[in-house]
């Protein structure tokens, strides 16, 4: 039994190493350097350009047409009415076609706005409202799209930075990995430093990952950027917690009545003893 335990130990010392060492085991490169410090890649960051606010310039165009028409109502409308037809005043129950006669006629009519109660104010009053809303509207979408494209541009800086400083951490563990390695066939050191490293360096790996990934999204949104909506000043409701129930802790009844039983038991005990 004790050389089977020794053989299994040997053969999982020299097994180990040889497993970690395979090629499936170690990580890839991701193809992030290509695109990863390419300006050309940056997409429009003009803030005129961006949909939110050619929505809100398009908003002020038309209540601007809106007061036009609205200031319109007050101007007289000229119309021309012409009628055509064929009339027959007959002297019997039933006309005869010698009894037809055209009829046609063509007048103009004129209708200014005198009296309208008001109407045409309160319309004029409501377009130039709706107009100063669109223009204030536009001026805040305006801020918020030049505060998202800054805060965009500012991610993408970030996330090629962190991109750049993983290179270096998945270096080390390399190395580290590769030392402790050669410190375990020569024999200095356990099977636990050696995993430890083994992990130490696929946690680099990881974050390495992850900052490609987080640097994809960056690179992406920034191209995409003249056509998101704006993603500042969406704030979800912040959900409050429940109030915490104060509960009560129920005290359990006193078993009082055990008690009072065993009493006469423990007095007639008393008195068997000084009897005897």
């Amino acid at each position: 039994m004790p050389s089977r335990i020794a053989a299994l130990t040997r053969h999982c010392a020299t097994a180990l190493p040889r497993a970690l060492a395979r090629e499936e085991n170690r990580a890839l490169p991701v193809p992030v350097e290509r695109f990863a410090c390419n300006p050309a890649l940056m997409g429009d960051t003009v803030t005129l350009n961006r949909a939110p606010v050619r929505q809100a310039r398009e908003a002020i165009a038309t209540q601007e047409a809106q007061v036009k028409v609205a200031r319109a109502q007050r101007l007289p409308t000229v119309s021309l009415v012409s009628n055509w037809g064929r009339v027959a005043y007959p002297g019997g129950a039933l006309p005869a076609w010698s009894d037809f006669a055209t009829n046609w006629t063509v007048g103009a009519q004129l209708s200014i706005p005198v009296f309208t109660g008001g109407r045409i104010r309160g319309d004029q009053m409501v377009a130039e409202a709706s107009l100063l809303e669109s223009r204030a509207l536009f001026e805040q979408t305006r801020s918020l799209a030049e505060f998202d494209t800054r805060t965009a541009v500012l991610q993408l800086e970030s996330a090629r930075a962190q991109w750049q400083a993983s290179a270096g951490t998945v270096e080390q563990a390399t190395r580290a990995y590769q030392i402790a390695e050669i410190r375990f066939r020569e024999g200095l050191s356990t099977q636990t430093e050696l995993t430890d490293s083994r992990i130490l360096l696929q946690q680099a790996q990881a974050n390495r990952a992850q900052a490609a990934r987080d640097l994809q999204i960056a690179q992406v949104r920034v191209a995409l950027l003249p056509d998101l909506p704006l993603s500042v000043g969406q704030t979800g409701a912040q959900q409050q917690p429940a109030p915490q129930q104060q509960t009560v802790p129920q005290q359990q009844p006193q078993q009082t009545q055990p008690q009072q039983a065993a009493q006469p038991v423990v007095l007639w005990r008393q008195r068997q003893l000084l009897q005897s």
